[in-house]
């Protein structure tokens, strides 16, 4: 097997070179982000090395037998402690680019939230039970 996988493996390497050069003008421009918001230390390719071993990383997650731990990379690790502490002052102060919310915005109906349709929740009567579909 070994020696198959040798053989096989300039050929693997150019396949997995071709799917991420699928992907690498969104690694780009996301790394050109990063230096805007973060500043000019940032450097842009050193974040696609990260970015791509990562994927890699993750990658190899689907071919363990779910006993071998895997190490973390330098940037997964948990960030130290002065670090935490500026982020959260930094957080407290607010920023001066808002921030984007996720979720509904405001004023939508709980009945959405439960599944029923937008006419449905209108026609019922407080009498009528609803009714649900799915195993009893």
């Amino acid at each position: 097997m070994e020696l198959l996988r040798a053989v096989l493996q300039p050929s693997i390497n150019e396949e997995i070179r071709a799917v991420f050069g699928k992907y690498m003008k969104f690694f780009q421009k996301a790394a050109i982000n990063v230096r805007d918001n973060v500043g000019e230390e940032v450097d842009p390719e050193q974040l696609i090395q990260e970015t791509c071993r990562s994927c890699l990383e993750q990658a190899k997650l689907l071919f363990s037998d779910g006993k071998k731990v895997v190490p973390r990379l330098p940037h997964e690790q948990a960030m130290p402690k002065r670090a935490r502490q500026l982020d959260e002052e930094l957080h407290r102060r607010g920023s001066p680019v808002p921030k984007k919310r996720k979720g509904r915005p405001p004023g939508q109906s709980l009945a959405h939230d439960r599944g029923l349709s937008g006419m449905a929740a209108w026609k019922l009567k407080v009498s009528e039970p609803v009714r649900r579909e799915g195993p009893k």
